[in-house]
């Protein structure tokens, strides 16, 4: 096992460590429309379950963006190469600042079992012209947002990660953030499927390089949480083309935060979880679009059953406040981990070779994708002979962590486009 650096909570800035803390839990409770942080905040003033739904509802469509026709596909759309642009649009809805450019982007990707689907996402670039050769590329991908086709990050006000995904920008790179087929799209969103994630979040880079003038050849892989998962994809599926002859020459790495990294974890840990039983459900209908004959009512107990409809109507505030009183028992049936453990242990990342350094960032105080899991899917890492260099955050939680470690994360995805040789700590 090997020896990962740790972060002072304070890290890298001459903010003060109140200012973080206001910062971080800005992240945690506006920025962020993810796990944790509606149920959690609701329950303060005894907030019934009701309650807790509606004002996650009443959250989400604030921040809600209508879902416009560009999202449907053409009826007679014929199947294309992964990476085909088959519409693009100009943004100018998002709550960003004004030196962002937005584009929507509606592209051919492909699925776990390589079939052909249509995906959307975002192209962000700054304001102005492009350096010679080109922005380099972050390609982004978000946590988890829901499984509906109204989840899709692209139909959020702030996308979803706001503050995070501005910063990026700022920095003087370009963005292509994918909303994952099935969010926007129409067709079932395969949750936790790390095949699925990466084709989607790789073949929205040749679609943004034609939708927008500017985009370099150069690009690394960016993903918190469910992201985090599938970027470390992105990773395998590059070794894959790597051994097959066709490597992809601008990659440089990928960067992980907070990664989805034990899917049986994850999945017995927050069905014990009030705040989080919300990811079980969302979990199951992941694994029903990946395992033939699964059906989720296999996994979940009638009374869970009986509130999947939520799933198709609502994102992950409301899934996880409709939840918020199911656990255990009341929530999954007896064996519930065994009746879906080919699809979580299918798409446990780490399970493969990894092309290109990879950055894991981890908060210590996080109880969703814990610190005992990242270290774990570091040593498998490094047992595949991957560089990683793994970064810890004192008293940081799952969301709380995203911006305090942004300066190191910038600082490390700089140095990928420098050139330099990537830090290790796989042999500490």
């Amino acid at each position: 096992m090997s020896t990962q650096t740790t972060v002072p909570w304070r890290a890298r800035s001459h903010r003060t460590a109140a200012a973080w803390r206001r910062i971080a839990a800005l992240a945690a409770a506006v920025t962020l429309t993810g796990v944790l942080a509606e149920p959690a905040a609701a329950t303060a003033d005894d907030c019934d379950r009701q309650c807790r739904i509606d004002r996650a509802r009443a959250a989400e469509q604030a921040n809600a963006l209508p879902l416009t026709s560009f999202y449907d596909l053409p009826p007679d759309l014929p199947p294309a190469p992964a990476g085909t642009l088959v519409r693009a649009e100009k943004a100018q809805e998002y709550q960003f600042d004004s030196g962002i450019r937005a584009t929507r982007i509606l592209y051919h990707s492909r699925s776990a079992k390589d079939r052909d689907v249509a995906a959307t996402g975002v192209v962000l670039t700054p304001a102005g012209d492009p350096p010679p050769g080109g922005w380099r590329v972050i390609a982004d991908a978000h946590g988890a947002s829901g499984v509906g086709r109204n989840c899709a990050p692209s139909l959020m006000k702030d996308l979803q990660y706001g503050e995070h995904l501005q910063s990026l920008v700022r920095a003087g790179y370009a963005v292509v953030a994918t909303d994952y087929a099935g969010l926007g799209t129409d067709g079932r969103h395969e949750f936790l499927s790390k095949r699925a994630e990466a084709n989607d979040v790789v073949n929205a880079l040749p679609a943004a390089r034609t939708a927008v003038r500017g985009l370099g050849s150069e690009w690394v892989a960016l993903g918190h949480s469910q992201g985090g998962q599938a970027v470390l994809g992105v990773g395998e599926l590059m070794a894959e083309r790597e051994r097959r002859g066709r490597p992809d020459h601008g990659y440089r790495g990928l960067a992980a935060i907070a990664p989805a990294a034990d899917l049986t974890s994850l999945f017995t840990r927050t069905a014990k979880m009030p705040e989080a039983s919300g990811l079980v459900p969302m979990i199951v209908a992941g694994a029903a679009a990946g395992l033939p004959g699964l059906r989720p009512s296999q996994v979940l107990t009638p009374t869970a059953t009986a509130r999947l409809n939520t799933l198709r109507t609502d994102c992950i505030g409301v899934i996880q406040a409709s939840y918020s009183d199911l656990t255990g028992d009341a929530l999954v049936r007896p064996g519930a981990a065994r009746t879906i453990e080919p699809y979580l242990r299918r798409n446990n990342p780490g399970t493969l070779p990894v092309a290109g350094p990879v950055l894991l960032q981890q908060g210590t105080a996080d109880v969703l994708t814990t610190p005992p899991d990242t270290a774990e899917l570091e040593a498998r890492l490094c047992r595949k002979g991957a560089t990683v260099e793994y970064r810890t955050y004192e008293g940081l939680d799952h969301n709380g962590v995203l911006i305090p470690a942004q300066p190191d994360t910038l600082s490390w995805i700089g140095d990928r486009f420098a050139g330099h040789a990537a830090p290790d700590t796989c042999a500490q």
